[in-house]
């Protein structure tokens, strides 16, 4: 089951929210000594082996722990091995999507579906249910008063001026713009 909302808040990002059976967890305490969280070592290994078959680097970063979910944060590597939240670009939380979404839900179909690398595994088997939320705005819902990275160079089309034209004359109003001190 999803957590409550009460429960939770996302901040930008991609998550990976993970549903366990406390029984399950308390049979693996049994077994292993180990709980969901001590679980997320070999869910690691899992991520990093779908993810470099679709040729990214992708990890998982608990974020919160409630009483039945584990709420996860899916990064890229390259990028989180450097940075923190508050140093991300919008370019940089695109990429992550790019790179990071597609294993991110082949993982929570694995687990949904009870695939046999999680559902015969001592320590995995205890996720249920999986679901990938994608909290990262898209540069096509930024205010054009703050474009994104992407947004650069495209041109509006205005009546009777071509795109490309447009934007040659949006860059050389900036430029003006800046010679002049404005």
């Amino acid at each position: 089951m999803r957590p409550r909302k009460e429960e939770y808040q996302l901040t930008t990002g991609l998550f990976l929210l993970l549903g366990f059976s406390r029984t399950e967890e308390a049979l693996l305490k049994n077994v292993t000594g180990g709980s969901a969280v001590d679980a997320l070592m070999y869910l690691q290994m899992i991520i990093r082996t779908v993810s470099a078959q679709m040729g990214s680097e992708c990890r998982i970063k608990l974020f919160q722990h409630t009483s039945d979910n584990l709420i996860l944060q899916v990064r890229l590597f390259q990028i989180a091995s450097e940075l923190s939240n508050k140093t991300y670009t919008t370019y940089m939380w695109q990429q992550e999507r790019e790179q990071c979404e597609a294993p991110a839900r082949k993982v929570a179909e694995m687990i949904k579906k009870r695939d046999p690398k999680i559902h015969d595994d001592v320590h995995l088997s205890l996720f249920v249910l999986a679901e990938v939320v994608d909290n990262i705005p898209n540069p096509q819902k930024i205010s054009a008063a703050h474009p994104s990275a992407r947004a650069v160079g495209v041109g509006v089309g205005v009546v009777g001026i071509g795109a490309s034209t447009t934007s040659w004359w949006v860059w050389l109003v900036g430029v003006v713009l800046v010679v002049v001190g404005l």
